[in-house]
């Protein structure tokens, strides 16, 4: 007995003219491929993967113009699994645009597909935009754990990029789903080495000696119950989780190993310090326009050294003893220790103090003080500070203690049993001189709630304002688009506002009240919404929340001052319109134009209709046939090339 065919659809039909078609390509058997993807096409003429099929024989055939021809199809196509292959082809004819648009016109509608992932980032990393690359790559890896190029793609940009660490990780992974992987032997080889030599002391006797430990812990005084311990993870982000338990020899050890990598609390007894550091950085910009530019990023550490001189030269003048440290990273810190406690309100006074006499930083860096905080709550940490000697988890360097040029101290060991503390009258008389040159004294963080309580709704319900206030008074510096939106709040809240606004900037290095003035008189009419503030400060907005909630007022718009007068805005809506506005505004004219769209579709297979009973039931443009059948239905096919 015979058994009956099984009829394919014609879907199942032209995959499987398809998955012939390219086992016929892998034998090089470029006609039986013609034939195949031909017939595949009349059948389904928005099949992908036949076209694609039908460009790689003219590729084979070295046939220019008509595999241009059979690429431009990409455009007219749905876009499924089978599209980024459109972009490897553009790719391979060295049509990079072509490349880009289509790999990004596919992950717009599958933003997991691995191979526009891949594609995309690799013609970033071609483009030396090395953040948007490590972007791309790092989406892929989420979505396809054991992407193997991927990987390796990512751990090659990390080490490019420094982050050697990270790079000595993902080339491990490379290698454990791929042994024989050429590139990630070399790689891991190579990173190894670079870390061995960053990663060992200039004296190794500071691994071992007895009383290392106690003296860091010693000079190091911080929070006693608390410690926090550096994490990375597999996308090169780094932080610090707290360990609730007290900082231990032990713990100091494993650190100077590099087994882990500790920060310490600097506020103990909710007020007090024992040490005062500076952070020089470069900014986040300026990192990111250097990227992959060695020249820029020379330049840029010569800045960083050049601050480091001019505050050392600071200090001394001072008479104060200072003790540099390579961060690990892309910046250093420089340490003041002290015998006794010391509040921390009065550390920070001090530091401001400084950063007025002998700041600002450079165009490029940023100044931050450690403690960032005159003091904590019961149940606060305030912020953290990593320990020197340790290993940076992000770029797998050891922080050295440096000179003024950056170079590494031959004995680390001993830098540490050279430091002498500060005695309480070293450091009023340090203090005693630095104030002379003081024309400006604002007001601590922790007063605001005395001077101003009128305010306290407002500072307590919006957290972006909040922020903003705490930055002031934490890094001494506030960037233009900062003060703007403080002073587009409280600047509406008359004589009481304007001087809470010169209490905060006043806390800024570069302060001056005559410009704080001005640009106060300049104030807009109406105060500032929230979707203008989260416009203006996106960055922000991704760490802080900025969610509240408000019963509107009638005519006004959503506004940190609805917090203390819940009808501050009413009226207003013509100078801020709340968003809704705008989203139904656009749904409308969507309605109205995809309704316009369907009237001109209709009236257009109208007249190909008429076309039609006029053309022997044909119309042909070069690219596509469209035909009609018995029922009057419009059908499209792809013409012969």
């Amino acid at each position: 007995m015979t058994t009956p065919a099984i009829e394919q659809s014609p879907t199942s039909l032209v995959d499987t003219l398809c998955e012939k078609a390219q086992v016929l390509l892998e034998k090089n058997n470029v006609d039986g491929v013609e034939a195949l993807a031909s017939e595949a096409c009349a059948r389904d003429p928005a099949c992908n993967r036949a076209h694609q099929l039908m460009l790689r024989v003219a590729l084979i055939r070295d046939e220019q113009d008509k595999a241009q021809t059979l690429l431009n199809r990409w455009r007219d196509l749905p876009v499924d699994d089978a599209f980024g292959e459109w972009g490897v082809l553009a790719e391979e004819m060295n049509d990079i645009q072509a490349a880009v648009e289509i790999y990004q016109a596919h992950l717009s509608q599958c933003p997991d597909d691995a191979k526009s992932l891949f594609g995309l980032a690799m013609l970033h990393a071609d483009r030396n935009e090395t953040g948007l690359a490590q972007s791309r790559l790092q989406n892929l890896i989420q979505h396809h754990a054991n992407h193997v190029e991927g990987i390796f793609e990512l751990a090659r940009l990390y080490e490019e990029d420094g982050m050697m660490g990270l790079a000595q990780e993902l080339y491990g992974r490379v290698l454990e789903l791929d042994p024989d992987h050429a590139g990630a032997l070399a790689g891991k080889q190579l990173v190894g080495a670079q870390l061995q030599t960053s990663q060992t002391l200039p004296d190794a006797e500071i691994k071992n000696h007895p009383d290392s430990a106690a003296l860091i812990l010693r000079l190091f005084a911080a929070r006693k119950d608390v410690y926090a311990r550096q994490w990375i993870d597999e996308d090169g982000k780094t932080g610090y989780v707290p360990v609730r338990e007290p900082l231990t020899e032990d713990a100091i050890q494993s650190h100077l190993r590099g087994d882990t990598t500790v920060g310490v609390y600097p506020i103990f007894d909710r007020d007090k310090a024992q040490f005062l550091a500076l952070d020089i950085d470069i900014k986040k910009e300026a990192l990111n326009t250097a990227q992959q530019n060695n020249t820029l990023m020379d330049a840029l550490r010569a800045q960083v050294c050049k601050d480091i001189r001019r505050v050392c030269a600071g200090f001394a003048s001072l008479n104060l003893p200072v003790h540099i440290e390579d961060s690990g990273n892309k910046g250093a810190h420089i340490w003041l220790f002290f015998e006794n406690p010391i509040r921390a309100c009065d550390l920070r006074a001090f530091g401001r103090a400084f950063a007025k006499r002998f700041g600002p930083a450079s165009e490029d860096l940023q100044w931050e003080w450690f403690p960032k905080q005159d003091a904590v709550g019961e149940d606060e940490l305030g912020n953290l500070i990593k320990l020197p000697l340790g290993i940076h988890r992000k770029t797998g360097r050891r922080a050295l203690f440096i000179d003024t040029e950056g170079h590494a101290l031959a004995d680390q060991d001993r830098v540490l049993r050279d430091i002498k503390p500060i005695d309480a009258q070293a450091f009023a008389h340090a203090v005693s001189r630095l104030g002379g040159g003081e024309t400006h004294t604002p007001l601590k963080q922790v007063d605001l709630k005395k001077a101003f309580p009128e305010f306290q709704p407002l500072m307590q319900g919006c957290a972006v304002i909040r922020a903003l206030t705490e930055k002031a008074f934490a890094t001494a510096h506030l960037v233009h688009i900062e003060r703007h939106v403080l002073k587009c709040v409280f600047g509406h809240l008359d004589d009481q506002g304007r001087t809470f606004l010169h209490a905060v900037i006043g806390a800024c290095a570069d302060y001056k009240a005559e410009i704080t003035d001005y640009q106060i008189e300049r104030l807009h009419p109406h105060p500032i919404g929230c979707p203008k503030i989260r416009k203006h400060l996106p960055d922000l907005i991704e760490t802080v929340p900025c969610n509240c909630e408000f019963d509107l007022p009638e005519g006004g718009y959503p506004s940190p001052l609805l917090h203390i007068d819940p009808a501050f805005t009413a009226g207003m809506g013509r100078v801020d319109q709340p968003q809704n506005r705008e989203i139904v505004d656009r749904y409308i004219t969507l309605r109205q134009q995809a309704a316009q769209v369907m009237a001109d579709l209709s009236r257009t297979e109208d007249e190909m209709r008429d076309i039609l009973r006029h053309r022997k039931g044909k119309i042909s443009t070069g690219v596509w046939v469209v035909t009609a059948d018995d029922a009057g239905r419009l059908q499209i096919g792809i013409e012969a090339v």
